[in-house]
């Protein structure tokens, strides 16, 4: 853990200033994006890149992501289809790795003060280029750097596979997934417009593979798949977390290799950063509630239930047979 700063990944990553070069690469990346077969659906527009549904206005970010970072062996990249617990995993990560310089039961600790997004950077907004400008992949200076992405695992930068970063995957839940996808779109996009995406299309473009990051079942295949040739790989299932999330804020630890002492255990750590990082205790946190993550979403809508099998309270039977056989006879 040296080397972590208690409040530097609290705030969005410095940017360099423009190169010419860098201007001619997301000129590039932008013809790219236009070129890609594009959908209007879940209230924006999805591009199909590489067999994978995407934001088509951060893919000029992903393809900078992917060419150009740098993955050290010390790196930890945490990695989530969308809605399926990254929230969580950021803040129990972060709490995990900083605990030497930000003790869980602080009362000045950051998490308590930002947004689980913005002390963990989602690399994908890290090349953004949304202001024009190229950014210093490495301006997180300390060892290991912690990051995270919603991309599939074919699209990770080859220097992160290679040099052997460990990486975590959480899975969760399909139709829980994908209600909590529904319910998000639903609400960022009511902000400034009223709108109400209709359940039965949206389950309908699910189960059809459109979804942000989406197929679903190819993005956990590829992870699932990926484990029998990568040892540096830790697949997690988030309703297992949360059955037991002792257990598993441990197993976290192992892989991060950041192990607590028994010691540790005793004076009850790692029941502190579970109760840290308890969705009702991010939840109620003024920052989480007002506040906004260098994303410019409001934080707000990080936080909706957090609860196991909510999809029955919305989904009908014909609505959970087409998710559940979705993708059967693609693998």
């Amino acid at each position: 853990m040296a080397g972590i700063l208690p409040v530097e990944r609290c705030f969005a990553p410095k940017k360099l200033e423009q190169t010419e070069e860098d201007s001619k690469m997301y000129k590039r990346y932008a013809e790219i994006v236009y070129s890609l077969p594009l959908v209007d659906s879940w209230g924006t527009k999805l591009a199909m890149y590489k067999g994978f549904w995407l934001l088509h206005e951060i893919l000029p970010g992903i393809m900078a992501f992917h060419d150009h970072f740098k993955g050290r062996r010390t790196d930890i990249i945490l990695t989530a289809i969308p809605k399926a617990g990254t929230t969580w995993t950021k803040a129990l990560a972060f709490a995990i790795l900083t605990r030497e310089v930000n003790h869980p039961s602080s009362p000045t600790h950051p998490l308590l003060g930002f947004n689980p997004h913005s002390c963990v950077t989602t690399l994908e907004y890290l090349y953004m280029g949304r202001e024009n400008l190229m950014p210093d992949a490495d301006v997180l200076k300390e060892s290991p750097r912690l990051f995270a992405t919603h991309m599939p695992f074919s699209l990770l930068p080859k220097s992160i596979v290679e040099s052997r970063a460990k990486i975590i995957n959480v899975s969760r839940e399909r139709k829980s997934t994908f209600v909590s996808n529904w319910k998000f779109f639903n609400d960022i996009w009511s902000e400034n417009v009223p709108k109400n995406l209709d359940l039965e299309k949206c389950v309908e473009l699910f189960a059809s593979g459109i979804s942000y990051c989406g197929p679903e079942w190819v993005h956990r295949a590829e992870y699932t798949n990926a484990l029998s040739t990568n040892s540096n790989l830790l697949l997690l299932s988030y309703e297992e977390m949360m059955e037991k999330p002792v257990e598993n804020v441990k197993k976290m630890a192992d892989f991060m290799g950041c192990r607590f002492t028994d010691d540790e255990v005793k004076l009850g750590i790692v029941d502190e950063i579970v109760k840290l990082c308890s969705f009702d205790n991010l939840k109620k946190q003024q920052v989480n509630k007002i506040g906004r993550s260098y994303s410019k979403m409001n934080n707000k809508h990080f936080f909706r239930k957090g609860e196991v099998n909510d999809w029955a309270n919305h989904l009908t039977p014909e609505m959970v047979i087409n998710l559940d056989k979705a993708g059967q006879g693609t693998n």
